[in-house]
C-alpha cells in the first residue's frame, strides 16, 4: 500500500531509513516526513518536551523569543496596509511554559496560549485572532494539513499566520546526520514548497520567508 505525502497528498516517495526509523521524502514537494508507524507516542512526547529549556529566565531564549517577535513585528511594518501590532494573537503549541505568551504579553499584546499537552482548552468557537504565532511546532504535526486547517480556522478573515520551523532546504549535509531530525518529536520537515501547498489546502495565502526560518501566511478575506 502506498503512502501519501502528508503535504501534497502526492504518492511520490522516496524512503530513507534512519537509525530504525522509516522516513519520506517527496519527490513532488521535497518536503520529509516521519512514516505514521514510527510516530512517538504522547508519553513519549511529553516527556521530551519537558527536557526542553523554555524558561525567559534565560537570557539565550528569550533573546531568542524576542528575535522571533521583532521579524514578524517588521513585516507588518513594512507590509504596505498592514497595522504594525496585532490586536490579538493566539500562541499556537505555547508548550509547558508559556514563554512566547508572556513575552508578548510584557510588551502589551492580547495573547493567548494553547497547547495540545498543556493548554489544550482552545478559546471560545466565537473567538477569532488577527495573529497566530506557531514557533518550532509545525515540525511536531502528525497530520499537517488538519493542524493548519485547524489555525486557519482561529484567524479573522485577513489574518495572519506567522510559522518558524527550519527548512528542509537548510540541510548542510545528508538528512540522516540533520541536527533537526534527531529530536524524536519532530516529524515533519517542510520544503518552502510543501508549506506553500499545505497553507492553500487551508485557504491560506503564502506570502513569503520573512526571516532565516519564519513564514507568514495570510487568510483570504
Amino acid at each position: 500500500m502506498k503512502t501519501d505525502c502528508p503535504f501534497c497528498l502526492s504518492q511520490r516517495i522516496r524512503k530513507i531509513e534512519c537509525s530504525s526509523l522509516v522516513y519520506g521524502n517527496c519527490e513532488v514537494c521535497g518536503g520529509f516526513f516521519l512514516f505514521s508507524r514510527y510516530f512517538p507516542s504522547s508519553q513519549k512526547s511529553r516527556e521530551r518536551y519537558e527536557h526542553h529549556n523554555n524558561e525567559l529566565s534565560d537570557p539565550g531564549y528569550r533573546n531568542y523569543l524576542q528575535n522571533f517577535i521583532d521579524t514578524f513585528l517588521d513585516f507588518f511594518r513594512t507590509d504596505a496596509g498592514l497595522r504594525s501590532r496585532p490586536a490579538s494573537i493566539l500562541d499556537w503549541g505555547s508548550g509547558p511554559v508559556p514563554s512566547l505568551t508572556t513575552l508578548l504579553q510584557e510588551q502589551g499584546f492580547e495573547a493567548y496560549p494553547y497547547d495540545l499537552h498543556y493548554q489544550p482548552v482552545l478559546p471560545d468557537a466565537a473567538v477569532r485572532f488577527e495573529t497566530i504565532v506557531c514557533l518550532e511546532v509545525a515540525e511536531h504535526f502528525l497530520s499537517p494539513r488538519d493542524e493548519f486547517r485547524r489555525m486557519a480556522d482561529f484567524l479573522l478573515p485577513s489574518g495572519y499566520l506567522v510559522v518558524g520551523t527550519h527548512p528542509a532546504e537548510s540541510m548542510s549535509c545528508d538528512f540522516e546526520k540533520w541536527w533537526y531530525r534527531s529530536d524524536i518529536t519532530h516529524v515533519s520537515f517542510y520544503s518552502e514548497k510543501s508549506l506553500e501547498i499545505v497553507g492553500a489546502s487551508a485557504d491560506l495565502v503564502f506570502r513569503g520567508k520573512i526571516g532565516q526560518f519564519e513564514y507568514v501566511f495570510q487568510k483570504k478575506g
